[in-house]
């Protein structure tokens, strides 16, 4: 229930001592509402009562407009279809949705509810949140340092190796290097757009990584590979734990899902309740990260959905998700504990 009910013809009831039965005769009577609150309104009006329970609920839960309500065809039978929209537009979105899916593990983030998805368009359509044409209004973000350093002794880590007036990233004290907000931040703000450092499907990750530049060639390396196949390479590694899905020209001009490495959009951390939306604009070829959440404070960590189930993020990711808003995966028992 969201508070909105409360202005659709919600009905209360009282809490004063009144026979259930004589309340059904008043109303059997058709006697207007204000007539029946007087006659039961023993110490205080009801809708006095009403207007409390209603604050309490506003204290606790957002509203929800109808802009903010989107709909997801489902497909229950062949030809049969429950779909929120006639219009047209999810054949549309389902085309676009569509790719031969190469051999290696990356996720398809365009599949998952709470996750965001790729588009072509450039309406940022996610999950409900934000405008449904929201411009990319940032310059594409400039490279990540490395997370370590050399000086005159030693090799020592940074503290941070990336920022802008919205967020850096740094050590996170529970998953390695994260983002936190470094300002408050609102629904509907766009932190950060970045374009890939390369794109490959995954015959191709370690011969594409080889060949960059020996800047973005480091920059790649330097990120976190789980290496969940035997024999796999740290390229590999690297693309299976940090790719996103996105849509980019192929050889004979059509669009396909090639997936890129970008190397600040790898350093957000999961949560199954996120509080950044993203999305792939293949106009501009950039992953465009948006405030999900209603508010987010100054030095909260900045996280993202990686689409999938707790057990899938610990033979996948390698890690056991501990965000709070799941069922938490023991691997020992291999089930849900």
């Amino acid at each position: 229930m969201v508070r909105d009910d409360f202005f659709i013809d919600f009905q209360v009831r009282a809490k004063f001592h009144t026979d259930t039965y004589s309340l059904h005769a008043v109303l059997d009577l058709a006697a207007e509402a204000k007539l029946a609150n007087n006659i039961l309104s023993q110490s205080r009006p009801l809708e006095a009562e009403f207007l409390e329970f209603r604050a309490f609920i506003d204290s606790i839960l957002p509203r929800l407009p109808y802009s903010q309500i989107t709909w997801k065809t489902v497909y229950i039978a062949q030809d049969i279809v429950v779909d929120g929209d006639d219009d047209g537009d999810d054949d549309e979105e389902e085309e676009e949705e569509e790719y031969e899916v190469e051999e290696g593990y990356y996720v398809d983030w365009s599949q998952s509810s709470s996750a965001s998805s790729v588009t072509s368009e450039g309406p940022y359509q996610g999950n409900g949140y934000g405008k449904l044409e929201s411009p990319v209004l940032l310059q594409p973000a400039e490279l990540p340092l490395l997370t370590t350093y050399k000086d005159a002794h030693d090799t020592k880590e940074r503290l941070s190796i990336f920022s802008n007036e919205f967020f850096e990233v740094r050590k996170s004290p529970t998953a390695g290097w994260g983002a936190f907000a470094s300002k408050k931040l609102y629904q509907g703000d766009q932190i950060l757009v970045e374009k890939a450092l390369y794109h490959a499907i995954y015959a191709d990750v370690t011969t594409s990584v080889r060949s960059l530049p020996e800047k973005e060639r480091l920059i790649a390396n330097d990120m976190f590979g789980h290496k969940g196949r035997e024999g796999e390479t740290h390229e590999e590694a690297v693309w299976n734990t940090n790719a996103f899905a996105a849509y980019v020209p192929s050889n004979s001009g059509n669009k396909r899902n090639t997936p890129g490495l970008f190397a600040i959009a790898g350093r957000f951390n999961h949560s199954c309740s996120p509080k950044i939306d993203y999305k792939f604009r293949a106009s501009h070829e950039s992953l465009v990260f948006t405030v999900r959440d209603w508010v987010i404070e100054e030095g909260e960590e900045l996280t993202i959905s990686y689409g999938q189930d707790p057990s899938v993020l610990y033979y996948k990711y390698g890690f056991i998700c501990e965000c709070g808003h799941c069922r938490r995966f023991d691997p020992r028992k291999s089930e849900w504990s």
